[in-house]
């Protein structure tokens, strides 16, 4: 029986042909779909309890998600000047603009509580009448140490001659919010369905909140996954930081988690780049040596390349 069917199945060789080449092109197609994705948070298990506190957490207290940027003198002199603290209101003033982000703390966005006419009053730590005189950097660097441990080696260091800013980005998107909402309201629907005297309104419901859950599945994958939009804000900070600080001496450095996401994505092509092309050449050398022949060389790296095309693509097309 399996002699037979093996014996019929290749009695059409051309048939096998192409249907595995409409079937490569087919999952070919979906290979759009992917994207490398190398953020700390994509390995967590999306249902695990460790995750849904993480959620919960930032919903009560804020986003941990954050990006750091650090800007140092390169001559190793003050960075308490009003050159340099107008850089870093620009900056701010300009990320704060982005949509993306939620929160930032930086030397000129950070309260400072005093004593005011016998109360306690929170303004802002640099006032606006800053010149950068002496008085003014002796009053800044009173204020610094009075509050020691919330701003040294948090927003300046130990010999003032750098700032450290960090901008809190929004974990999720609308989009994503959305979703997780209507997928929520779709299970909670759902088991409402199993015990409800009247399900007719329950059926409409659902069958309106699972269309709802595929419109956003679809502008979500027009947007890009939150991984990737954190990464077009990065590079959105990036170039505002770059613009600020050109011409000011300065040594800039990013930091946080969507930094060390973007710098692995690289690392990760760079190597793909250099080590596809060397184990092609040593698979085409190892097997000329087997088979002597040309035909015999190409035939299974075909069969290679045409499954990698058929399983990878079906991530993109599963999703």
């Amino acid at each position: 029986m399996k002699k037979k069917f093996l014996k019929t199945f290749f009695r059409y060789p051309w048939a096998i042909i192409v249907a595995t080449l409409l079937l490569t092109g087919f999952f070919g197609f979906f290979l759009k779909n992917l994207a490398l994705e190398n953020s700390l948070r994509s390995f967590f298990p999306q249902k695990d309890t460790s995750y849904d506190l993480l959620t919960k957490t930032e919903d009560e207290f804020g986003s941990m998600l954050s990006i750091g940027i650090t800007l140092e003198t390169k001559s190793g002199t003050t960075i308490l000047t009003p050159e340099y603290i107008d850089v870093v209101r620009k900056i701010t003033d300009r990320t704060l603009e982005l949509p993306e982000v939620e929160d930032i703390d930086s030397v000129t966005h950070i309260d400072y509580v005093c004593d005011e006419n016998g109360s306690i009053s929170a303004t802002q730590l640099i006032p606006d009448t800053y010149t950068g005189t002496d008085e003014d950097i002796f009053q800044l660097k009173s204020r610094l140490a009075e509050w020691h441990d919330m701003y040294n080696r948090v927003i300046v260091n130990d010999d003032s001659t750098g700032f450290q800013m960090q901008i809190s980005l929004r974990p999720k998107s609308d989009e994503t919010l959305s979703l997780e909402e209507n997928q929520a309201k779709l299970a909670e629907l759902t088991e409402q369905a199993k015990t409800a005297d009247n399900k007719t309104e329950i059926n409409a419901e659902i069958a309106q909140t699972k269309s709802n859950i595929k419109e956003i599945k679809a502008q979500v994958r027009k947007l890009g996954t939150d991984i990737m939009r954190q990464q077009k804000v990065l590079a959105k900070v990036k170039h505002i930081v770059n613009e600020e600080t050109d011409g000011h001496h300065l040594n800039v450095k990013f930091v946080g988690e969507p930094v060390l996401s973007e710098e692995s994505k690289q690392f990760m092509i760079s190597d793909l780049l250099v080590l596809i092309p060397l184990v092609i050449v040593v698979v085409l050398l190892s097997l000329y040596m087997s088979f002597k022949t040309v035909t015999g060389m190409l035939l299974p790296l075909c069969t290679v390349l045409l499954s990698t095309i058929i399983s990878v693509g079906m991530m993109g097309f599963f999703g």
